[in-house]
């Protein structure tokens, strides 16, 4: 019994889908409408949080997946409910890198030195949140507070790129490397004989080269793609 209605209910669904595609806009609203409690269940699985309807961007992005599933929709898909719940998905996780890549790069932005509202907007993104909280202990283990990085950053974005290029050849220097993490500090003098680079460099970036260091060589994956896509051919 249960597969008969179940069948003319996809039936039922695929004609629906089939009139909306045809034009019908009056009868898309009242389908989106429909399934809204659908689309909030399939956002809060992904996002693991509760959506709200208004002033939420999760939920604009849940309505756009859900209408883009609509037009996309073909017979040969399977259930469209499952194909719908499978684009939500998709768009839900896009749109969590994305939200993360944004709110790590305000920490840096010159424009955004703002630490008590850039850093707070950054770590009340639950899906980054885990990830500050260990990148701050790490911080601590060299004896740097998250403010003092923030302030002491490069401010303009190809001396931020140089520090970066600077982190990314002391890395594949192993015993530079595991003088850093024992020592907890940067040896000037090896760093400025092997990468020929000046000391003022290293003077004024060392906070920012540390912080790269963790981040590339620890489980930082969020912190880690945004580099990679910032600094070039780093990863």
């Amino acid at each position: 019994m249960r597969k008969i209605l179940g069948f003319y209910k996809d039936k039922t669904m695929e004609i629906k889908i089939q009139k909306i595609k045809n034009g019908d806009e009056n009868l898309r609203n009242k389908f989106i409408e429909e399934y809204t409690p659908f689309i909030i269940k399939t956002l809060s699985k992904v996002l693991n949080k509760y959506i709200q309807t208004q002033n939420d961007d999760s939920f604009s992005v849940g309505m756009e997946a859900f209408n883009e599933a609509i037009n996309k929709y073909e017979k040969s898909k399977g259930s469209f409910l499952n194909f719908a719940q499978l684009v939500i998905s998709n768009r839900a996780k896009s749109y969590i890198k994305k939200e993360s890549k944004e709110n790590f790069e305000n920490i840096y932005e010159v424009n955004d030195y703002n630490l008590n509202s850039s850093y707070k907007d950054f770590t009340e993104k639950v899906h980054l949140k885990l990830e500050m909280e260990r990148f701050k202990k790490e911080l601590l283990k060299f004896k740097i507070e998250i403010d003092e990085l923030v302030n002491r950053s490069p401010k303009h974005i190809d001396s931020r790129e140089n520090a970066i290029n600077i982190a990314t050849e002391i890395i594949k220097r192993p015993h530079i490397l595991e003088k850093i993490k024992v020592k907890k500090r940067l040896p000037r003098k090896e760093i400025i004989e092997e990468l020929n680079v000046s000391e003022k460099v290293i003077k004024t970036n060392r906070i920012f080269i540390l912080s790269i260091i963790i981040i590339l060589t620890g489980e930082f994956e969020i912190m880690k793609d945004y580099i990679g896509k910032k600094g070039g051919d780093i990863l």
